[in-house]
């Protein structure tokens, strides 16, 4: 972690029995995540498992609350957070929040892949998500899509100043190397978005509730085969093609292949696609590639070479035949 570093173990230990009145096992640290900012834990007791995250400074309570509010509802396949003692959904553990769930068993649909069963079985839940009224306070508290990539302004530097960059290691000598011989593809990709993110906050009208990033590592297959849907860090209100992106021609992780769409479409039902919102948020995704994975190697002097190095290739691998690229331009033709 960037910030802080984690409580020892006693404090955790310490910690879960005075705000979840849980007597803790064995605490272990699970090395997954992208979150610098948090730090993940697998907790066991004498008669389950937990999962805890705990987050260094602030949390989008939004994304604690949300899953609680759908799972009361009846979305069953949502995995919400244990309360504390107090019925609160989140703790203090020093400069952390903590947030505990209950461990799911079992490996995720990228891992594995999903049955017909299952696939429908995501469909049905994601709909029910889709189109789920949230009510004040819940709905002040969440976000709304704003059609303006986080990531844009990062790439938009870096992009800038591709040429006269110093470079400081062999790492970011090959990157930008790498940069400059796709300046008129990144260029482009830059454009549109900018395009896209104009026309859609002129136009887009049919705005619901959105997980955010609900990716088959995102789903979570339990030891009888039930899908449970995790990871609620970035839910707010934005056109159903955020989440269908994932679903759609995806190529994310392992790409989705027709017949699994097929199927997925059996359990939600038929939409009309908004090919522009796709598109926008293929090319959002590829933004938020190049920004993330050029920093690690252009901005981030600390990262180890092991960061710096899948950083490189994962950022390569973007412009490959069939990748995020290729299919965001397929969404963009199509609209």
């Amino acid at each position: 972690m960037q910030q802080a570093h984690a409580p020892d173990q006693a404090i955790i230990r310490q910690h879960l029995v005075q705000t979840y009145a849980i007597e803790a096992s064995t605490i272990a640290q699970i090395e997954r995540g992208n979150d610098p900012r948090a730090a993940l834990y697998l907790v066991q007791t004498s008669e389950q498992q937990y999962f805890l995250k705990l987050k260094y400074g602030s949390i989008y309570q939004a994304g604690v609350l949300l899953p609680r509010y759908l799972k009361d509802r009846g979305v069953a396949a949502v995995v919400a957070p244990v309360d504390t003692r107090t019925q609160q959904l989140w703790g203090r553990c020093q400069q952390f929040h903590s947030v505990l769930y209950p461990y799911i068993e079992g490996s995720t649909g990228m891992d594995h892949g999903m049955s017909a069963q299952q696939w429908q079985s995501f469909g049905q839940q994601l709909r029910r998500i889709h189109t789920m009224q949230v009510r004040p306070p819940l709905r002040h508290m969440l976000r709304w899509e704003q059609f303006r990539p986080p990531w844009l302004p990062t790439v938009q530097t870096i992009h800038q100043s591709i040429n006269t960059w110093p470079i400081g290691d062999s790492y970011s000598a090959e990157l930008i190397d790498f940069w400059r011989v796709k300046t008129r593809e990144i260029s482009y990709v830059i454009e549109r978005i900018s395009e896209l993110g104009h026309y859609l906050r002129a136009n887009a009208r049919e705005f619901g509730l959105s997980h955010g990033d609900i990716h088959t590592a995102n789903i979570v297959l339990d030891q009888i085969q039930q899908i449970n849907i995790v990871d609620w860090d970035y839910p707010l209100f934005a056109p159903k093609e955020r989440d269908l992106r994932f679903v759609v021609g995806s190529v994310i992780g392992v790409p989705v292949q027709r017949h699994e769409e097929q199927w997925f479409f059996e359990g939600y039902g038929q939409p009309t696609i908004d090919y522009k919102a796709l598109a926008y948020y293929r090319y959002e995704r590829v933004i938020q590639d190049l920004g993330d994975y050029a920093q690690r190697v252009l901005l981030r002097r600390d990262a180890p070479q092991t960061i710096k190095q899948a950083a490189l290739q994962s950022l390569r691998s973007r412009f490959l035949a069939g990748n995020i690229i290729e299919s965001a331009y397929q969404a963009d033709r199509a609209s």
